[in-house]
């Protein structure tokens, strides 16, 4: 899968998706800028002391579902690079894992939600390499964001899928969409455009995730 982005107003369903999508994973990391997912050990203290105590105890388990919320004393970018380097680190592990086990690991996931907020633009940061680079690290990305107006290039270009919820049509998702994003003026409520990688073709999803047609780009 690499890197599914889900696009939305506030209220629209993006996160609700993305965390219901995100439970077919037995291992999973969120970086949950809006406090909007509830489910697993949540932890505030984003001190580089306390996320590698985090790192020695979870590491090795078979499954798991840790939150991170930043504290309001902390920068939203900042506690993303730092949680960025926790995932890197993760991945490297299972990476090394596999390696020395000579057999496939499975692979684990990384949530950024308020991703137009809290990513980095610098490509040296450890946040840019995980959303590049992380399909070769055992880890897969969702990002949420209120639209792709404000998320990086970086996060667009290496993507392999959209959810794209209400939103006005704008060049960024016409460039994703084609003609399909006038499909956008008529989605109801919690309903989505899902556009995945080297297809010609996007699918209208309801809220209970029932294709309703398909549309060509």
């Amino acid at each position: 899968m690499a890197i599914t982005c889900f696009f939305g107003k506030t209220e629209s369903g993006k996160s609700f998706l993305s965390e219901k999508k995100s439970k077919t994973y037995e291992r999973v990391v969120v970086y949950d800028n809006a406090h909007c997912f509830k489910e697993g050990d949540i932890f505030t203290d984003l001190s580089i002391d306390n996320l590698q105590r985090i790192f020695e105890k979870y590491h090795n388990r078979p499954n798991f579902r840790i939150i991170f919320r930043p504290p309001m004393n902390l920068n939203e970018q900042v506690g993303a690079n730092r949680v960025g380097a926790f995932v890197w680190a993760l991945g490297a592990f299972y990476k090394d894992m596999e390696k020395q086990a000579k057999k496939k690991v499975k692979r684990f996931l990384f949530v950024v939600d308020e991703a137009d907020k809290v990513s980095s633009y610098s490509k040296d940061s450890v946040f840019y390499r995980c959303v590049t680079k992380g399909r070769h690290f055992n880890f897969d990305t969702y990002g949420i964001a209120q639209g792709a107006t404000k998320l990086p290039n970086y996060w667009r270009e290496n993507s392999s899928e959209f959810c794209i919820f209400q939103l006005p049509e704008s060049q960024e998702l016409k460039t994703i969409l084609g003609k399909a994003s006038s499909e956008l003026r008529g989605l109801e409520k919690y309903s989505y455009i899902c556009s995945r990688d080297n297809s010609n073709e996007v699918e209208i999803i309801s809220k209970d995730q029932k294709v309703i047609k398909t549309v060509r780009m």
